[in-house]
C-alpha cells in the first residue's frame, strides 16, 4: 500500500510593505508629555501576518535619555524600542532604525553589544543608526499586519523638548497559501 501524504503548505514571503507617518508633533519642553502617532496599514495592502519588520524614526530631542518610545501593534502587543537610552545627548534618534538583528558575531547573553540600543556608545549630536530595540520586534511575528500601529513617545522631564518629525514601519508579511480555495 502506497500512501500519498498531502503537501505541507509553505509560507510565501512577498515584497516588504512600507508605510510612514510624516505628520510631525512637538515634544513639550514645559511639562512631561505622552505623544502618540499612528500608521494605518489597510488590509488590501497588508495581507497575511507579520514576519520580519523594522521601524525607522526621525526624532529630535535635546536630551534623548528623557524619552521612552514604544510601538503598539493592531493586536495590542507593545514593544519598547528605547527607554531612557542616550543619556543627556541630543538627537540620538534623529535617524534611527530598529530591527531584530543585533550582532550575530557574539554569543548570547551579551556582556556588551553596541548594536543593542541599551549598549550603544552614545555621543553628542550623533544618531545611533540601526540597532536592535530593547524588546524584540519578534513579539509581533504572526500577528495581523493590517490595522493601526501606534508609536508612543513619552518625555519624563520638563526641561527639554523636541519633535517627532516622521517614522515608518517596514513589514515583510507571511502569506499562507489558500489550500482549500475558500478565499481566506
Amino acid at each position: 500500500i502506497i500512501t500519498t501524504l498531502p503537501r505541507r503548505p509553505s509560507l510565501s514571503v512577498p515584497q516588504p510593505l512600507s508605510i510612514d507617518s510624516s505628520t510631525p508633533f512637538s515634544i513639550s519642553a514645559v511639562a512631561p508629555s505622552v505623544n502618540i502617532s499612528s500608521i494605518a496599514f489597510p488590509a488590501i495592502y497588508a495581507p497575511g501576518v507579520v514576519g520580519i519588520m523594522s521601524v525607522s524614526l526621525d526624532l529630535d530631542h535635546s536630551a534623548s535619555g528623557d524619552l521612552d518610545v514604544t510601538l503598539t501593534s493592531p493586536s495590542g502587543t507593545i514593544v519598547t524600542l528605547t527607554s531612557g537610552n542616550g543619556q543627556s545627548y541630543s538627537n540620538c534618534f534623529s535617524s534611527a532604525g530598529f530591527n531584530t538583528i543585533a550582532d550575530t558575531g557574539h554569543p548570547v547573553p551579551y556582556s556588551a553589544n553596541n548594536k543593542l540600543v541599551t549598549d550603544y556608545p552614545y555621543s553628542i549630536n550623533g544618531s545611533i543608526g540601526s540597532v536592535a530595540p530593547e524588546e524584540s520586534l519578534v513579539a509581533f511575528t504572526g500577528e495581523p499586519a493590517a490595522g493601526t500601529w501606534l508609536l508612543t513617545v513619552s518625555d519624563h522631564n520638563s526641561t527639554n523638548g523636541g519633535s517627532l518629525n516622521s517614522w515608518s514601519i517596514q513589514i515583510f508579511p507571511y502569506q499562507y497559501p489558500d489550500v482549500d480555495a475558500d478565499g481566506q
